[in-house]
């Protein structure tokens, strides 16, 4: 979602810093606005992410995420382990991010 604007990707990649989409049909964002990332993960609420673009590259979006809020950070760690093959990983970057 980007201010009115809002488009349905599919979930390339996703982690504590960046997110991976497809670029939909029709994309006409402000490149340099920020946008809110709603990821539905099965529950409710759906994670809110809030991002930047940082590339476009053969129908591919990268963002960098630029804050989680708290209520967030969760939900976002939780998906983040069921999918990691070495979650030692993922508190090693928390370590890092300040948030451990």
């Amino acid at each position: 979602m980007q201010g009115g604007s809002e488009w349905r990707q599919q979930l390339l990649g996703l982690s504590l810093v960046s997110v991976a989409t497809n670029q939909p049909e029709g994309w006409d964002a402000q490149y340099n606005e920020p946008f809110t990332l709603l990821i539905d993960t099965g529950q409710e609420p759906a994670l809110e992410l809030f991002a930047y673009l940082q590339d476009v590259d053969k129908g591919r979006l990268s963002f960098a995420v630029e804050h989680v809020d708290r209520e967030n950070i969760e939900p976002l760690q939780t998906l983040l382990r069921a999918h990691m093959a070495d979650p030692a990983v993922l508190d090693e970057e928390l370590r890092r991010l300040g948030q451990r």
